[in-house]
């Protein structure tokens, strides 16, 4: 769980992914996913199927602690990254939090050793990375959460019925979907569009439908 973009995109690829696939994990960010359904359903299995999860709360981007409130919600090990500790929430501040500073030497290798050794400690000790308050309720979550999926599984099934999630479904591909995240990561960031008209944008250039390119536009952005 992390934001997109640079310096993010390059973190995860020479640090976190790395560091996890070391770690005998598979690492999987929401811009892995090369589906037209709802990002958050995608985002939501993936933290409700994994079994550690690493967040770089660097910036306290909103989606980002979306997400790491979901996971904390369901009782899951996080293993929390920031580049500084005073901008850390008060209420995190208990939990163990790597600190990561650019400026130091040699500050990616001294990262990706903290994160091989946190993932070690947290399959040793999974509920020390977990809100104990959460440890208390996790299995009524269990039960509300099997509901959820479900009650989300036949909207989407409904969703997936209409002519236009049809017809998306069998033009999207991997090479379509990296193109069309790289050129909304591209005009969001680098260029500042209105997320209105990035998303009309990438639905005509990509021949998609409005709904998928707006599922697009909130996976990497």
């Amino acid at each position: 769980m992390m934001p997109f973009g640079t310096p993010f995109d390059s973190y995860f690829e020479e640090i976190y992914e790395p560091a996890i696939e070391e770690s005998g994990l598979k690492a999987r960010r929401a811009d892995n996913l090369f589906t037209p359904t709802p990002i958050i359903r995608d985002i939501w299995e993936y933290i409700n199927s994994s079994k550690i999860l690493l967040a770089d709360i660097t910036g306290l981007n909103p989606n980002v602690m979306y997400e790491l409130g979901l996971a904390h919600a369901i009782a899951k090990p996080v293993i929390i990254i920031s580049d500084s500790i005073e901008k850390v929430p008060f209420d995190l501040r208990h939990l163990r939090i790597l600190i990561y500073d650019v400026q130091q030497p040699n500050w990616s290798d001294k990262l990706k050793g903290m994160v091989i050794n946190s993932i070690s400690q947290t399959i040793a000790s999974p509920n020390d990375s977990i809100l104990s308050a959460f440890l208390e309720i996790k299995p009524v979550i269990k039960k509300t959460d099997e509901i959820s999926v479900e009650l989300i599984a036949i909207k989407q099934l409904l969703l997936d019925q209409t002519p236009d999630a049809i017809k998306d479904q069998q033009k999207i591909t991997p090479e379509l979907y990296a193109e069309a995240s790289k050129e909304a990561r591209h005009l969001y960031y680098d260029v500042g569009w209105e997320i209105h008209q990035i998303k009309d944008h990438i639905a005509e250039k990509f021949g998609i439908s409005r709904y998928t390119a707006e599922s697009l536009f909130h996976s990497v952005i």
